[in-house]
């Protein structure tokens, strides 16, 4: 199918049932067939895998999705949209809908999707979840940050996002885009940018380009299950002050300037450190030394 034609598709069904694409929920369609069945790929779907999209929007992706065999739980806020796709794909017996935002709130993951992701498993096989999606842009980073936190056991993810969010979350220690993403994702994660994608293949086009990025659970995110919260409290209380040393921005930890000393030296940070430039393992490793010393 080409872009016309798949742009012709989108655009009928959503003519038929009124709908005009929203800005405020990041409704920026994916056109282009080729693309769509990149994306679809690169999970390896079969039917014994579970496979989560947000944003189902006007089905497209969920249809190759469910042609796999694979059990798919489908997220998507706009109910107008979820009609489209109960309409065209509710036949799939292999398919699961949900009304619903994918977050409850800015981190957290909305314990809906939870619930219906455990349903999915299969008792005999209970496998990973593989996450294929073209994330809205408005939910992008909050959302793979919180289920890379979560309890949900990931096997991939496969996500489209603007380009932006992809150059924050693949971000070194001592650059401009590096910040509470990168550190997560990073750590948490193997993250890889698969393909940079121009605009041309959305509609609307939006004014950014966008990026298709891999995902896979690291050891280091067994290490975190049991404090994820704190973790990222943490990263998030010490970012606030990026340019300053860490030991001075540890204070915004409680710590006074000697316990503060006391921390980076015991783990031979330099003392001119910034926040901005203590790597993801660093930052693990400092969590791991307040936790043992109960601060």
């Amino acid at each position: 199918m080409t872009v016309r034609s798949l742009l012709s598709e989108v655009r009928h069904r959503l003519a038929s049932s009124g709908i005009r694409p929203r800005a405020s929920l990041g409704q920026n369609f994916l056109i282009d067939a080729n693309l769509l069945s990149y994306v679809e790929r690169q999970a390896d779907l079969g039917a014994l895998d579970v496979v989560l999209e947000v944003g189902a929007g006007t089905g497209c992706l969920t249809q190759l999705l469910c042609k796999t065999g694979a059990r798919v739980v489908a997220v998507e806020v706009c109910s107008e949209l979820a009609n489209i796709v109960t309409d065209d794909l509710g036949h799939h017996d292999n398919l699961v809908l949900l009304r619903a935002d994918a977050l409850a709130g800015k981190h957290q993951v909305n314990p809906i999707l939870l619930e219906a992701l455990a349903a999915a498993d299969a008792p005999d096989s209970a496998p990973a979840v593989k996450v294929i999606a073209n994330l809205p842009y408005s939910i992008a980073t909050p959302f793979i940050i919180a289920l890379l936190l979560s309890e949900v056991e990931i096997e991939r993810m496969v996500v489209m996002v603007q380009k932006e969010a992809a150059e924050r979350l693949v971000a070194s220690p001592g650059t401009r885009e590096y910040g509470v993403p990168g550190v997560i994702a990073s750590l948490v994660s193997k993250i890889e940018v698969l393909r940079w994608v121009p605009p041309e293949v959305f509609w609307p086009r939006p004014k950014v380009e966008s990026a298709i990025l891999s995902l896979r659970p690291a050891p280091a995110r067994e290490r975190l299950e049991r404090c994820p919260e704190s973790f990222s409290q943490m990263v998030r209380s010490l970012f606030s002050a990026r340019r300053k040393t860490l030991r001075r921005a540890l204070r915004l930890l409680g710590l006074d300037a000697l316990r503060a000393r006391d921390v980076t030296e015991s783990l031979a940070f330099d003392s001119a450190l910034r926040v901005d430039a203590v790597s993801p393992a660093e930052f693990a490793l400092l969590h791991g030394e307040l936790h043992r010393r109960g601060a």
